[in-house]
């Protein structure tokens, strides 16, 4: 996959958002620049995924966000390397109630009912749950290592050395569209019907 295709696809992959009514904001809608300081605290050991999610999120370290306040990452180096990231938010996404409580504080907000430091601060106070596990899709040829590292992989979750083979190349769109069947299957059942 060539650098404009790539962005394509992100594009797309915003677009597929608001048909489902999911999208929240647009930040980045190319390839999406290294953070260190969100790549120094992702790859710590020590870094619990609620760290990690919060360092992204208050950074604006991703392309777009999901009206539960998930992030979407696309990095594009070259034809052989890319990654795709998905980070739900922990304490929402994959919680109907919290969903429910969320939509809830947002009316009050949109009607004056909160502020949006208030609302917040609800959010924060929200039991954490990790219902859905961060997913990433990684192919780098230069990679490669037979058996131990595949040049195409997901990783779900933390493990680093947790590397389920692909054997098809996805890009932003597929990717996009893989999360929203798995983890947004009532926004999905609603495009598909």
């Amino acid at each position: 996959m060539d650098g404009p295709e790539f962005i394509r696809q992100i594009g797309r992959s915003w677009e597929f958002f608001k048909q489902l009514t999911l999208d929240r904001t647009l930040i980045w809608k190319a390839s999406l620049p290294v953070d260190e300081d969100f790549r120094r605290v992702a790859l710590a050991p020590e870094s619990f995924y609620a760290e990690i999610y919060r360092v992204g999120l208050s950074r604006s370290s991703y392309n777009f966000l999901l009206s539960d306040y998930s992030y979407f990452q696309f990095s594009w180096d070259s034809d052989a390397a890319w990654r795709l990231a998905y980070f739900p938010n922990p304490w929402i996404a994959g919680v109907p109630d919290a969903q429910d409580t969320l939509d809830q504080w947002e009316a009050l907000e949109e009607m004056g009912g909160l502020s949006h430091e208030d609302a917040s601060d609800l959010i924060e106070e929200l039991p954490y749950k990790g219902a859905i596990p961060a997913i990433r899709f990684e192919y780098s040829r230069q990679q490669y290592r037979e058996i131990v590292h595949p040049a195409a992989h997901f990783h779900i979750g933390r493990n680093a050395d947790n590397r389920w083979p692909c054997a098809v190349l996805l890009g932003p769109h597929a990717f996009s569209m893989l999360v929203a069947r798995l983890y947004y299957a009532d926004q999905w059942r609603t495009r598909s019907s």
